[in-house]
């Protein structure tokens, strides 16, 4: 029983540390290109893009450009996540 209980904290231990190390090498990536000079002004058109900050309720006229927007959004949050890690 203690083997078993050990090798699951074990397994979960690694797991954790992969994960981990998976977010470091992807901030690392994503901050070469989005924390540049010209990077940060890509962010900035993506940002207006995806009409971050704006009110989509009265932006929208219908169910489906809200969902577009949407979408654009979550990418660009997504990108913020990444790089705020």
């Amino acid at each position: 029983m203690r083997n078993l209980k050990a090798q699951a904290e074990e397994n979960r231990d690694k797991r954790a540390e992969e994960s981990r190390v998976k977010k470091a090498e992807l901030k690392a990536l994503f901050s070469s290109v989005f924390e540049s000079e010209s990077g940060q002004k890509a962010f900035k058109e993506l940002y207006s893009f995806a009409k971050c900050g704006t009110d989509m309720f009265y932006e929208c006229k219908d169910e489906r450009e809200f969902a577009y927007i949407s979408g654009r959004q979550s990418m660009l949050l997504h990108i913020k996540k990444i790089l705020e890690v």
